[in-house]
């Protein structure tokens, strides 16, 4: 994607002109103002069939990370929609849905219509790729305690043997930039500017995808194995961060 995604950014612009964000010593993020935004609109045409609404578990793909968030305790979730969006309404789950009225644009145009209708009291976000579904809960916590333990920084993001991952923590104060941007190289270039911090994962989860019904069929394999998304018992060990 080339141009913007056309969505207007002044209720956030507004905000930051009139009043600007709070720092992240003066309002420590909590649970409760940490949003998700699940990317789901792409057309699936090497999956053949649409990506989120398929089996994965007990649920659909997207239900089952809608699950792993809540039971992070998030539950501003927000599901970005496409062609799919009748399909995801009819499955009835719990999270709101955002239709992308321009998903050829690129799944930087997602991420740009789910920011600009993110809730003021919004202090960061999760971006999740629905093709992304073995992300464990620990990694969720480990990204959230980084972000309380470093203020300063503004983006997280989980790195599994030295490779980035999904899906990246981002602080609030972020938002008018990327509404900004041109989507240029999607989010990833974005980041590359942005003076992330990565935080070393043991979650092989974070870097493997379902572009393909051959990577669908293993990743259905590892979740077998793995179970709930997010076991009451999980907790983070909190590794050291990489600058």
């Amino acid at each position: 994607m080339r141009d913007k995604a056309g969505f207007s950014p002044a209720p956030w612009k507004k905000k930051v002109s009139s009043h600007g964000l709070p720092s992240a010593k003066a309002c420590p993020v909590h649970k409760k103002n940490v949003s998700a935004l699940i990317l789901a609109a792409g057309k699936s045409s090497r999956m053949g069939k649409d990506k989120a609404g398929l089996p994965f578990g007990k649920h659909t793909v997207v239900e089952h990370l809608i699950t792993l968030y809540k039971g992070a305790g998030i539950h501003a979730i927000t599901v970005i929609s496409g062609d799919n969006t009748p399909a995801l309404k009819a499955l009835g789950f719990q999270a709101r849905i955002l239709p992308n009225p321009a998903p050829e644009r690129g799944m930087f145009s997602s991420v740009q219509r789910g920011l600009a209708a993110l809730s003021p009291e919004t202090q960061a976000f999760f971006v999740h790729p629905v093709d992304i579904p073995l992300v464990s809960c620990p990694t969720l916590l480990t990204l959230m305690h980084a972000m309380e333990t470093h203020p300063h920084k503004n983006a997280f993001i989980p790195v599994f043997q030295e490779e980035g991952g999904h899906p990246p923590l981002l602080r609030a104060k972020l938002i008018p930039s990327l509404l900004a941007f041109s989507g240029e190289g999607g989010l990833r270039k974005f980041l590359e500017t942005s003076a992330a911090l990565k935080i070393p994962c043991p979650d092989a989860g974070i870097v493997k995808d379902m572009d393909t019904p051959e990577a669908y069929r293993s990743l259905c394999s590892m979740q077998r194995l793995s179970g709930s998304p997010c076991p009451s018992s999980g907790r983070s060990a909190h590794p050291s961060p990489t600058p």
